[in-house]
């Protein structure tokens, strides 16, 4: 079984993003390594916010590289790829692959193309995603946590935490009157 290594750099967005990129990796069969060493997979999730940020994310990038031997693959993912894009690509030569939020789902298809050794960017910006499927295989209770930190600090992402906002109200609700009967009406 492959192993994927995701260090989360930002907001609390960033951690429930890992989250969901951990749920579409294990629909393919991978398992979250504890370390980066020996991970098949080694992804630096970011954040766009301050430069500094960035740069420390770029020089924890060439930090990973001592990790990195033939068939590891090394990404950057989130707001940071997101607005850098290719541009990422060009200046650091290991980063394999980088992707932005709206491409998560993209990720088993983009880690075959960079294991093939093609180095690829999708940040394309996908209005229509929103990963409800995924949201539906992690626990639930743990989505609502990741959800209401996420009405704090979500001012860079308004469209996902918005269109939660019923969703995140009800689970509050249901938390209060007993999770099981609303997950009912909630996750069919």
């Amino acid at each position: 079984m492959k192993q994927v290594w995701i260090e989360t750099y930002g907001c609390q967005m960033n951690v429930a993003d890992t989250e969901l990129m951990f749920g579409v990796l294990a629909r393919e069969g991978y398992a979250q390594a504890t370390q980066p060493e020996g991970a098949d997979v080694m992804l630096v999730n970011t954040c766009a916010v301050r430069d500094n940020a960035e740069q420390r994310v770029i020089g924890r990038v060439g930090e990973l590289q001592r990790h990195k031997h033939p068939g590891v693959i090394l990404g950057v993912v989130g707001c940071m790829a997101q607005r850098l894009g290719p541009i990422l690509l060009e200046q650091v030569p290991a980063v394999d692959l980088v992707v932005g939020p709206d491409a998560y789902r993209n990720l088993p298809e983009l880690l075959s193309h960079a294991a093939a050794g093609q180095r690829r960017a999708d940040v394309e910006y996908r209005g229509w995603e929103h990963y409800e499927d995924i949201l539906r295989d992690r626990p639930p209770v743990r989505w609502f946590e990741l959800i209401s930190e996420n009405f704090m600090v979500a001012g860079g992402r308004p469209r996902q935490v918005l269109e939660r906002v019923s969703l995140c109200l009800e689970l509050r609700r249901a938390t209060q009157e007993g999770l099981s009967n609303a997950l009912s009406t909630l996750i069919p």
